[in-house]
């Protein structure tokens, strides 16, 4: 209910044409017969196998494929729920609690890593309750599920529970380790069958998949960094706006987690933790399972990040007052209030809110910023500038496009590829990382064999470095556009966006 009363509140507010776009274009790819990594740059292909089968049911529009992302986040949501159960039993707190997790699941567009998060937390929760050799295989799965959603989280997870499982074996002195770590080994394996199943069998595969782990450690590696927000890096006029006010807790909230993490994890192994309590055990849990997320936080440091990886930190701040004896549990239930509080008030609300009041002033006035759009099967409410500048590309595709030509459109906005009807005339559809030579001449080849004599193309700087954008992470690509296409003015192109014809 929690999650069908959020979605009805915004679930068809907003549209992000980068990742939500990208996420867009692999469901319906896939749903098309089109194999993740193999055929189309993505993610790992858990998440489009799962948005694409929901899409035979649902239909392959924006907000269906919305509806099958929020079917997931109802199992991540249940089990984090499950986990705090153990503690707290009152449905009205827990109702508060879940509400407090859907809001931090942001940006709406990743509830995958939020989902697999809370998951992780409630089996890690399971191994310390009862380290049995059935729950040991259970979190190996859960490791090799997660790995085929997204193989950073796989490897977050791997490391969590090895941790973990060590742990439990110092404290408890069991001398079933080995037999243990095996046992969740197989688990491992069991779960990634999946993508065993397509390495096996689908002719290719193997390859793409292996130069896709090659390339997490290339020079276009699939994050691009941003800097730690450090506190002593921002500057203030003041504290009096609620933006300043926000940056300035986010920026605390990064060092902030870490520190209690690592004060955590040095009081676990230095004090007499004692684990027959259930504060105790989600607290050991949610802790082993949050510090790995902080890379995720830390590597490409914006907000977003830092909310997808934040849901095992929320869960040890409710789940530490119930490791405590009485003389402390007071003044840390009421410090841990009030810290949730105001991270959750100055940050996240007001992302969250601010659409959604648009939204209902969009209802009841023809002043608002925002309007109701359709793009294709739905409509959503989005900047009436954004609906302009979709509506342009749209205008001039319908004058200029045959049903069977293509179009490049590169890097930022794969979603316009779905709402045109088009397929990405590259195997990259999201090029936004470094390229070397051998793949940007592959993107050429591909142009000239599918005789592309359109590109749309945006050289603005991402993150506001100069050498991310296109013209730097693609030269040679750039180059080539530059001699054999020629500028097409098209009043209303944004001012870094070029639009070019084949000479």
């Amino acid at each position: 209910m929690l999650v069908v009363s959020m979605f009805l509140l915004k679930g068809n507010i907003n549209l992000n044409l980068g990742d939500e776009g990208h996420l867009w274009y692999g469901a319906i790819q896939t749903a098309q017969g089109a194999v993740p990594i193999l055929d189309f740059r993505s993610y790992d292909p858990g998440r489009y196998y799962w948005t694409a089968g929901w899409s035979q049911i649902l239909g392959s529009g924006l907000i269906s494929l919305r509806i099958s992302n929020a079917l997931f986040q109802i199992i991540g949501l249940a089990l984090g729920l499950l986990a705090i159960s153990r503690i707290i039993t009152n449905r009205l707190l827990l109702v508060l609690i879940g509400l407090l997790f859907i809001v931090w699941m942001y940006p709406w567009y990743k509830l995958y890593e939020h989902s697999l998060a809370l998951a992780a937390v409630y089996f890690a929760l399971l191994l310390t309750e009862n380290p049995s050799i059935k729950r040991h295989f259970i979190a190996g799965v859960l490791v090799g599920i997660s790995a085929f959603f997204g193989r950073n989280y796989g490897v977050y997870f791997f490391i969590s529970f090895l941790s973990l499982i060590i742990f439990i074996r110092i404290k408890s002195e069991n001398d079933n380790l080995l037999n243990k770590l095996g046992i969740w080994l197989s688990g491992i394996v069991t779960g990634y069958l999946p993508m065993f199943v397509m390495i096996i069998f689908i002719p290719g595969f193997l390859n793409s998949f292996v130069e896709s782990v090659r390339l997490i450690f290339s020079p276009g590696a699939p994050v691009l960094p941003t800097p730690i927000p450090w506190p002593w890096t921002l500057k203030f006029s003041s504290l009096t706006s609620l933006d300043d006010l926000r940056t300035c807790v986010i920026s605390l909230m990064f060092i902030l987690i870490p520190v209690f993490y690592l004060w955590s994890v040095i009081y676990f192994f230095r004090s007499r933790l004692d684990l027959s309590t259930p504060g105790a055990r989600l607290t050991v849990a949610s802790v082993f399972i949050g510090i790995p997320l902080m890379h995720h936080a830390a590597v490409r440091s914006g907000f977003p990040h830092l909310a997808q990886s934040i849901h095992p930190f929320l869960i040890t701040l409710i789940a530490l007052p119930f490791a405590l004896n009485e003389k402390h549990r007071t003044w840390v239930a009421s410090g841990s209030a009030v810290l949730i509080l105001i991270m959750t008030l100055t940050t996240i609300v007001p992302t969250e809110a601010v659409q959604a009041v648009k939204k209902f002033q969009a209802l009841n006035s023809d002043e608002s910023s925002i309007v109701s759009y359709k793009l294709v099967e739905d409509s959503v409410w989005i900047p009436k500038h954004y609906a302009k500048y979709i509506e342009l590309i749209r205008e001039f595709a319908e004058r200029n496009l045959g049903e069977n030509e293509n179009i490049l459109i590169a890097p930022y906005e794969p979603g316009l590829y779905p709402i045109l009807g088009k397929t990405s005339p590259t195997w990259d559809p999201y090029p936004l990382f470094p390229a070397k030579p051998e793949h940007q001449r592959q993107i050429i080849i591909s142009l000239h064999k599918k005789n592309v004599k359109w590109a749309l193309i945006s050289n603005k700087a991402m993150d506001g470095m100069s050498q991310r954008r296109f013209s730097n992470t693609h030269n040679i690509v750039w180059q080539y556009l530059m001699d054999n296409y020629e500028v097409v003015k098209l009043p209303g192109l944004p001012r870094d966006s070029l639009l070019l014809h084949k000479i």
